[in-house]
């Protein structure tokens, strides 16, 4: 840069004056080539499925989501509730209240219930009939080094 010349912006200093016959060319080339261009295929991304949990298929009782809007501390599962039908993969049968309602399984989990027309095991050692033993040194469970060292410091 120099006193007196014209000044130039800086995209100016690559670009070259002369275009004549190598833009027209360019400019063919160019278009033949979009001609050929092809879309590509879209993606589906509502095709995802939603997390149902395996043992789901054959639970006899399920909990229910909640899709409301719910106070702070309210559980987000209603339930449980007894299945009726699996009518497909994707939609139960589920007695709620007494009434029959259809849902998907995107708003239901299991529910684990314990089986209460066994009866408890009986104990069969004379052993487990005797009282606790009591509490000795033996069988305490290990002291904690650093409250133990604590605790011999300041006696």
């Amino acid at each position: 840069m120099l006193y007196g010349t014209t000044l130039r912006l800086p995209g100016e200093y690559f670009i070259d004056e002369e275009k004549g016959p190598q833009a027209q060319c360019f400019v063919e080339n160019f278009r033949e080539f979009m001609r050929t261009v092809r879309s590509a295929p879209t993606a589906h991304h509502t095709k995802s499925r939603a997390f149902t949990h395996r043992t789901l298929s054959t639970s006899t009782h399920v909990f229910i989501r909640v899709d409301e809007m719910k106070k702070p501390l309210e559980p987000p599962y209603r339930g449980p509730y007894e299945v009726l039908e699996r009518i497909s993969d994707l939609v139960f049968r589920v007695n709620v209240e007494g009434r029959s309602t259809t849902i998907s399984t995107e708003r239901l989990k299991p529910a684990f219930i314990e089986n209460t027309t066994e009866s408890p095991p009986t104990k069969q050692n004379n052993e487990s009939n005797a009282s606790p033993a009591p509490t000795t040194s033996s069988n305490r469970l290990p002291r904690n080094p650093r409250t133990h060292k604590r605790k011999q410091r300041n006696q």
